[in-house]
């Protein structure tokens, strides 16, 4: 909930539009889609051609958490802290 949702949004199509696999002559759809507890989680659909399906699947992975990073944001994990009396 901290990140700019305009941020993320711009980073992921930015990611897309750099992918040498994925198919530019077709709409790069990024949105917000749900608000969860502790995240917002976005969709990213894309284009590719069949055969390169999973090398985009699996880049797009990679990709994204190394953008994140470089760029400080956070994904959220469950917490539980635990206290001992």
């Amino acid at each position: 909930y901290d990140t700019s949702i305009d941020q993320v949004k711009e980073l992921l199509t930015d990611i897309a539009k750099n992918h040498a696999l994925i198919l530019q002559d077709k709409d790069i759809f990024v949105r917000l889609s749900k608000h969860n507890s502790s995240s917002l989680d976005f969709t990213m659909r894309v284009w590719a051609k069949k055969e390169n399906y999973w090398d985009v699947f699996f880049d797009l992975q990679e990709l994204v958490k190394k953008r994140f990073d470089q760029e400080g944001i956070e994904i959220p994990y469950n917490k539980l802290d635990v206290y001992q009396k």
